[in-house]
């Protein structure tokens, strides 16, 4: 018998009294107004004499357990061990047990069974009281399933008490925070803050930064660049704490942003497709015109005028190079894509590399993982971009600084090729700038590169991204879906 003996509630006497009168008294009056208490009990009641033979169950107990006889499933009313139980005085609390109807229904309660002493001190019966545990288990499953979907979105949740303490802390919470698996319910939120570093650090407090109710967006440093958060912040209630919920909205940023950048350069496409010819045919003419001049200047020995049609002619070619790049840019060339391993890539462009910093006075250095999954590429244009960010590195760079090429598989299963530079760095307040086109900071430059750099990554359906901090370098990283079988 799993039950345990205990001590009487409160309405215990009265139950005893009235059990005393159904199993003792003759009067029928007495019974009746026995059975009417009980029948306005909300709690379902039964009376069993000593033999363990049920003599009366209120109407509680038959609203919820209908008119049809019920019986115990586990325990025996009548058993020697109950007896032997109760007729030392003692009750059996908390028995978990089912009654099981006619029909093979099964209503699982809770039974805590109290003996009925009479006037002389012997046991006259029992009195049980019984706990529907239908509704119990229907709310124990009702916060097993809240913990679980809880567990299981993807926003951060928080809750707070009207104390400061942190009363729930969910998965996703713990991963931007970098919890891992600490024990922080109960904890005061100081304690919590002051244990976080860095950006999670950050976030946190400026998560519970503002006590009102309302939503926000908060706009964070993060070591892979700037996060976007909108938080919402709500009270359980007027004397009650608080709960914060959060998201990422940094992929919905960088999404309207690569948006918005495709109209512009749709926009740009359409300039360009009724321009760049009516511009390139006549500084064809000009070119030829000034060849001519040229020629006879030098004939004639006209030095001078020999050297400006020289100036004349590097400055068109100059024009045309901006307007073949401001093609690429809008419409690119059809790419000849075929499964190829990235690491050959850097292996036919690296000589080249190398050599160029030898002459610049700067190291280059390779690293390469093995056996990379292959990629759809075309591997002229994954030339292009990466030379195009090697000499970027080359021009952020002084004398003894170090450019390392590395290609490695990323935890999303992307391909990564990565241009590393220990040079100036990039200052924060330009990295929104950087791939919008005919932005640069060199004198000499269209601001087309990284534009037509990122236009070709995205093409082969990759990510073009950037780290840097100012004074310790830069890192350019080309990400890209790998060959699926």
């Amino acid at each position: 018998m799993s039950g345990l003996p205990g001590r009487p509630f409160p309405e215990l006497l009265i139950l005893q009294a009235i059990g005393r009168n159904l199993l003792q008294s003759d009067n029928s009056a007495v019974k009746r107004f026995s059975t009417d208490i009980v029948n306005r009990m909300e709690r379902p009641v039964l009376f069993y004499d000593r033999q363990g033979r049920c003599l009366f169950s209120n109407q509680s107990f038959k609203a919820v357990m209908g008119e049809e006889t019920v019986v115990l499933a586990e325990l025996d009313m009548a058993g020697q061990e109950l007896k032997y139980v109760l007729d030392m005085g003692l009750p059996v609390l908390r028995f978990r047990d089912e009654f099981v109807a006619g029909g093979g229904k099964r209503f699982p309660v809770l039974l805590d069974i109290h003996p009925v002493p009479g006037f002389l001190g012997s046991r006259l019966g029992s009195v049980v009281l019984v706990t529907c545990m239908e509704e119990e288990l229907t709310v124990a499953a009702f916060r097993e399933q809240t913990a679980f979907l809880l567990e299981s979105v993807q926003a951060g949740v928080i809750g707070l008490s009207p104390q400061g303490a942190v009363m729930v802390c969910n998965r996703s919470a713990r991963v931007f925070l970098g919890l891992g698996d600490a024990d922080v319910e109960g904890r005061p939120l100081d304690s919590v803050l002051s244990a976080l570093e860095g950006s999670p650090r950050s976030l946190l407090g400026a998560l519970v930064a503002e006590t009102g109710s309302g939503v926000r967006e908060v706009d964070l440093a993060w070591p892979d660049g700037r996060r976007f958060f909108v938080v919402q912040s709500s009270p359980y209630s007027e004397q009650a704490g608080r709960i914060i919920v959060f998201h990422d909205l940094t992929r919905y940023k960088e999404a309207e942003h690569q948006m918005r950048e495709c109209e512009k350069l749709a926009a740009i496409g359409e300039l360009a497709a009724g321009t760049a010819h009516e511009i390139r045919n006549p500084l064809t003419t000009i070119r030829g015109f000034v060849q001519i001049l040229q020629q006879k200047a030098k004939n004639a020995g006209f030095e001078d005028i020999n050297r400006y049609a020289e100036i004349i002619i590097n400055e068109i070619d100059r024009v045309n190079g901006i307007i073949a790049e401001f093609l690429l840019l809008a419409k690119p060339t059809a790419a000849r894509r075929q499964d190829m391993d990235v690491n050959q890539v850097v292996e036919q462009v690296f000589a080249f590399v190398q050599n160029e910093a030898l002459r610049l006075e700067f190291i280059a250095e390779k690293e390469l993982q093995a056996m990379l999954p292959p990629v759809l590429a075309d591997m002229e244009q994954i030339k292009q971009v990466l030379l195009n960010l090697v000499n970027n590195a080359f021009q952020a760079l002084s004398p003894g600084g170090l450019v390392k090429i590395r290609t490695y598989v990323a935890e999303d299963g992307r391909v990564c090729l990565a241009v590393e530079d220990t040079g100036h760095g990039i200052p924060a307040d330009i990295m929104d700038k950087l791939f919008k086109p005919f932005f640069s900071t060199k004198e000499e430059g269209t601001g087309l590169g990284l534009a037509i750099s990122r236009r070709i990554v995205e093409d082969h359906g990759g990510e073009l991204k950037v780290r840097s901090r100012e004074g310790t370098g830069s890192t350019f990283l080309i990400y890209l879906p790998p060959v699926t079988s």
